[in-house]
């Protein structure tokens, strides 16, 4: 049986999972761009749990790409306020 995620961010990680399963089934068959494809949309899932998480924005590929700098100019570009994940 299959459950659905319970927050946004649980949301995220399981398709990140999911897309990374795909992305290696893709590689096995030899299909390197559909797994490039998978990769990048798993890695896309993954930092927007990671700013849901963190209550930055996450709408934009400009906002994915600030997540992957110093942490110094991040909060410049994300906005500053952490926002705890409520349990």
């Amino acid at each position: 049986m299959v459950t659905s995620p319970r927050s946004p961010i649980e949301s995220h990680a399981v398709h990140s999972e999911r897309l990374m399963r795909h992305a290696w089934e893709r590689l096995e068959q030899g299909d390197r761009l559909q797994a490039s494809e998978k990769c990048w949309g798993a890695v896309a899932h993954a930092l927007k749990a990671v700013s849901q998480r963190y209550g930055w924005r996450h709408r934009t590929h400009a906002h994915n790409n600030a997540l992957c700098i110093s942490p110094s100019s991040r909060s410049t570009r994300l906005g500053s306020g952490r926002r705890e994940q409520s349990t």
